[in-house]
């Protein structure tokens, strides 16, 4: 059997290795803790939206950058295009002012002709159109009545 001086000291080594106990938190303790636990959340919160933030303005400037690059290529193309279209038409109107500058140096009297019809139907387009505005009565004296 053990004495009881064994017991007690077995049962005060217990509360020797058990912490001593927390007096009860106050409000302050209890405001000051909600208060840290806020600031955690906001700057928790704070951190996620810079992450999304910054995220967002690099998926925006690679957008803008691919939007940029791909104008880029079609204006170059459609540079690249024009000074083609322009270059074959400006061949095509210097053949055919190069074709009729030889057809009027071989052939005169067929455009000598072609210059005297012409003038002739404007010629007789003008005989017509002053004779109609001969025949036509246009007073020459209009007069106005106000009343007053």
């Amino acid at each position: 059997m053990d004495s009881i001086l064994e017991i007690d000291t077995a049962e005060s080594r217990k509360f020797a290795e058990m912490p001593p106990a927390l007096p009860e938190p106050t409000l302050k303790d209890r405001v000051v803790e909600m208060r840290l636990k806020g600031l955690d959340a906001v700057d928790s919160l704070k951190r996620t939206v810079v992450a999304k933030a910054d995220e967002l303005k690099r998926n925006v400037a690679d957008t803008t950058d691919s939007l940029k690059h791909a104008v880029v290529d079609k204006t170059d193309e459609l540079k690249r295009d024009a000074v083609q279209t322009t270059g074959t038409w400006k061949r095509l109107a210097q053949d055919r002012m190069s074709d009729m500058q030889s057809n009027l140096r071989s052939n005169p009297r067929k455009w000598a002709g072609i210059a005297a019809g012409a003038g002739l139907g404007i010629g007789l387009i003008g005989r017509i159109l002053s004779h109609r505005a001969k025949k036509r009565s246009v007073p020459h004296l209009i007069v106005i009545e106000a009343c007053g």
